[in-house]
């Protein structure tokens, strides 16, 4: 794992002091470099794209809390689907951000309808926008989502300067 880990500006301190690169090149390098080894992240399971709104809240221990109300569309689970979202960042001590959508989030398919909860760690990015890693669980009765229930996903959330975000999104084995 020594290769995967590099010093970068706002991203994600290891347990031995060095940033790690995001998730999704993570598990690039972990399947080039580990052949035959079972990877922890499984079938791709979503790819949405959305637009975020950021609005500041109170500030918690003089450090600023945002939250944030993305909605979009894209293909999750078995189907297409909009959704939308409402998740709090709380800036931490180190200047790293720590996301919680606290099961305020809705999934819309064809053939019904779904919630979902996440946590996840974040950064700003130098161009203005912001980053998240995190795991998110669904609930849902439609068929083409019900697939998901019970299972952790790991995601991707990456929103740009100009408020523009992709959801990527992968079952965890």
């Amino acid at each position: 794992l020594g290769d995967v880990y590099k010093r970068q500006p706002f991203s994600f301190v290891s347990m031995t002091g060095y940033a790690a690169e995001p998730l999704g090149i993570w598990n690039q390098k972990f399947q080039t470099t580990h052949q035959g080894e079972q990877n922890m992240l499984g079938e791709k399971v979503g790819s949405l794209q959305a637009t975020a709104a950021v609005k500041p809240l109170s500030a918690k221990n003089s450090r600023p809390v945002f939250e944030v109300t993305g909605q979009g569309a894209g293909t999750l689970g078995n189907g297409e689907v909009n959704f939308m979202a409402t998740y709090t960042a709380e800036v931490q001590a180190d200047g790293s951000l720590l996301g919680e959508c606290p099961n305020a989030g809705v999934v819309m398919a064809q053939d019904g309808i779904g919630t979902f909860r996440a946590t996840g760690a974040g950064a700003f990015t130098e161009d203005g926008g912001s980053t998240f890693r995190g795991v998110v669980y669904f609930q849902s009765d439609a068929p083409s989502l019900a697939g998901l229930n019970g299972k952790a996903v790991v995601y991707d959330w990456d929103v740009d300067a100009n408020n523009n975000a992709t959801w990527e999104l992968w079952e965890w084995n």
